[in-house]
């Protein structure tokens, strides 16, 4: 399973987002946005990562060079998802 952070409109992210769903795979957005709840995009992604059984989770996302705060963000909603697993 692929989780993508950021906007897949162009780039490395289109281009991971187009391969994944090519082979068949299950491939979820988490688009860049300060103003959603980083525990709700957690419980959000611990619920898919129980769904799906994923034993290995591909993480892509934007570079910082063009959203400065993707790391963070990212980290964030990871931790969230993954407390006390």
């Amino acid at each position: 399973m692929s989780i993508l952070f950021g906007q897949v409109q162009f780039g490395g992210l289109r281009l991971l987002h187009d391969m994944a769903r090519a082979q068949g795979k299950p491939v979820f957005l988490f688009p860049y946005d300060p103003e959603y709840a980083v525990a709700s995009q957690g419980q959000l992604l611990r619920s898919l990562l129980i769904e799906y059984q994923v034993q290995t989770l591909h993480v892509g996302g934007a570079r910082s060079k063009v959203v400065p705060e993707i790391f963070k963000y990212t980290k964030a909603i990871l931790m969230a998802a993954l407390e006390g697993w």
